[in-house]
């Protein structure tokens, strides 16, 4: 099934962490093709700057997606502004780079509670509309490391792995319902949260290359797709592969050491925002958890 707007105009598309990377590429994208577009980030003003720069009535609001209290009020924000929404692309995400032993539990959890959590909790609360007027398309964003893991990202793997089989499992409930869902596995884009990492081993795109492909995976209700498209191929290769065969693979192609040979000094400014990311939705949890509990 295509999307109920086949050209997207005037479709209602909701985009999480889309005020920066892939998610702001991919709004652009979205409202080049006339749907009207409302971005959720937990960075509220950054949000806001990024729809202005949009523009075409696109909206920006504050949104913890680790949060249910967040996540509803923002849904019921965008129901009261731009209508039922055709459209959830749930992309936000951080990625913590260094080996597991080495990083913080509070690093770990909010990778989990950020790219799968999320994922879950924005489908929990969208797909029951979708389901009753029989029409709308869930794109969740994963990567190849949610199909093939990596040394050095061992819980953004473990969290885009989880994504690929909530969506994979999605699709088999949805089937017949006239809402879909797709699966995006970009490889290494370049945007913040990937500065510093080596561009080998794994197959390179930029957020606009990205964002097009997400575009059409709306249109044509596509399962999943990978970006670029050629590493779908060594995805699948892979799979075949006994584990004995594997492991010598990814060591010979560099793929298992690709994400550990970062430049820390040009990875500072994202490890710098991502500690307050890990902060802020931490302190949203507890701001919230009560109100949660006394629902």
């Amino acid at each position: 099934m295509t999307l109920p707007h086949e050209n997207l105009r005037n479709a209602v598309v909701v985009i999480t962490g889309g005020a920066r990377g892939i998610g702001h590429a991919t709004a652009a994208a979205f409202a080049e093709r006339g749907a009207r577009i409302v971005i959720g980030d937990l960075d509220e003003q950054a949000a806001k700057e990024a729809a202005a720069a949009i523009g075409r009535g696109a909206s920006g609001h504050g949104l913890d997606v680790s949060s249910q209290t967040s996540y509803e009020r923002f849904v019921a924000a965008v129901h009261d502004e731009a209508g039922a929404i055709d459209v959830l692309v749930n992309n936000a995400g951080i990625m913590p780079v260094g080996t597991f032993t080495e990083g913080e539990l509070a690093s770990v959890r909010a990778t989990i509670d950020i790219n799968l959590w999320g994922v879950i909790l924005g489908c929990h609360i969208v797909l029951p509309g979708m389901l009753e007027r029989r029409r709308g398309q869930i794109i969740n964003i994963a990567s190849v490391l949610g199909r093939v893991a990596g040394g050095g990202v061992a819980a953004y793997s473990a969290s885009k792995f989880g994504v690929v089989g909530f969506t994979h499992a999605l699709q088999q409930e949805l089937h017949g319902s006239g809402v879909t869902a797709s699966v995006v596995l970009p490889g290494v884009v370049r945007t913040e949260l990937s500065s510093g990492v080596p561009e080998r081993g794994v197959p390179i795109s930029d957020p606009s290359t990205v964002a097009a492909a997400i575009v059409q995976a709306g249109l044509a209700a596509k399962p999943e797709v990978t970006v670029p498209a050629w590493s779908g191929a060594l995805m699948r290769t892979l799979a075949l592969l006994p584990p004995r065969l594997r492991q010598p693979f990814l060591r010979a192609t560099d793929y298992d050491r690709a994400m550990r040979g970062v430049d820390t000094r040009q990875r500072a400014g994202y490890r710098d925002r991502l500690a307050k990311t890990i902060v802020a939705s931490s302190d949203f949890a507890l701001k919230t958890r009560d109100e949660d509990d006394n629902r």
